[in-house]
């Protein structure tokens, strides 16, 4: 019984929050002019939609090339593919359930140990990575736009209810760098903290056993660490890249500062509650439009084009992930 109404609340959770995404979205849109965001679509060559969906397949290879790379580092027999599919599979629980866009780690950790052989500290160890880098650079990334933006524009520029966000990410982003230096330097603070817990003799060596593979990646070669934090770079340089270019796109060039303030405001909608960010992430592109004297319909239509791709891709995720796991999954446990 008690498993049932769990699974009634979950339910009601996901179909709430989907309702007031969807009506927040649509109370943002509704007066738009649909026929000048058409225009503005059709205007843009076909050749220059086509090339800006090859940089965003780009841009999506890097981040599974780092998680790749940082899983080698565990073990050689680590399948490209394979990550390229675990990571779509993420993507799509998190973009689908309410959360800001987490979720589906445990299941990269599982099809990590089943899928790909390695140990759960392993598999734990090299998401643990993965995320931190992945984590650390998009709150360096929004750290140093918000700056940017409050340099060139003011406070005002960042009137956003995810600015109260950014205190936590220096803050985050600070503990995880003092504590990859800690594994680097050869301690073991969680380990050693751990030996206050008497009672739990399991997970106090599980705890070790994941801390220790953390510190031996970490120090197998700086120049790998760097290669790793390289891809990151990167991957917020194609970012920024593809989204000016949207923008574009759409007829409403922006500079470089108009592009960090606008991606700004869309990484903190993201932080939301909301699946997939939604009401949250148009607000942002309205916000961003009327700050910077630029057509709502542009906005719009970047609005339609982001929601459009990630809902391909989201869809691709469940549609293709979870039976090639199972499948992998089943080959590699027999």
């Amino acid at each position: 019984m008690a498993t049932l109404l769990g699974r009634r609340f979950r339910a009601l959770v996901f179909v709430l929050t989907w309702a007031v995404g969807l009506l927040w979205a649509f109370g943002v849109l509704r007066s738009v002019a649909w026929s000048e965001v058409a225009l503005r679509w059709r205007q843009a060559p076909g050749v220059a939609w086509i090339a800006w969906g090859a940089l965003n397949l780009g841009v999506l290879t890097l981040p599974v090339l780092r998680w790749w790379w940082i899983s080698r580092a565990f073990s050689p027999r680590v399948t490209f593919t394979h990550m390229a599919v675990y990571r779509q599979a993420a993507f799509a629980m998190n973009y689908f359930t309410p959360g800001p866009q987490f979720g589906g780690e445990p299941l990269q950790v599982y099809w990590l140990h089943r899928g790909e052989g390695l140990s759960w500290s392993q598999a734990l160890s090299s998401l643990s990575l993965e995320k931190a880098f992945e984590v650390g650079s998009n709150f360096a990334f929004l750290l140093l736009g918000a700056g940017v933006v409050w340099a060139t524009r003011g406070h005002g520029a960042l009137e956003f209810e995810g600015v109260g966000w950014l205190p936590v990410m220096l803050v985050v982003m600070g503990g995880m760098v003092g504590y990859g230096g800690s594994l680097w330097l050869g301690y073991r603070p969680l380990t050693r903290f751990g030996q206050h817990w008497k009672r739990f003799a399991r997970w106090r060596a599980a705890m070790a056993r994941w801390e220790e593979a953390m510190a031996q990646a970490l120090r197998q070669s700086p120049w790998r660490v760097l290669a790793w934090v390289g891809l990151s770079l990167l991957t917020w340089a194609g970012l920024v890249w593809e989204y000016t270019w949207l923008w574009r796109l759409l007829g409403a060039p922006m500079g470089l500062g108009d592009a960090l303030l606008a991606l700004v405001l869309t990484r903190l909608a993201l932080l939301s509650p909301l699946p997939g960010g939604i009401g949250a992430l148009e607000t942002a592109q309205f916000l961003a439009a009327r700050t910077l004297g630029l057509p709502l319909e542009a906005a719009a239509g970047v609005v339609v084009v982001i929601r459009a791709r990630d809902l391909v891709l989201g869809l691709m995720g469940w549609w293709a992930a979870f039976p090639l796991a199972q499948h992998w999954a089943s080959k590699f446990s027999t």
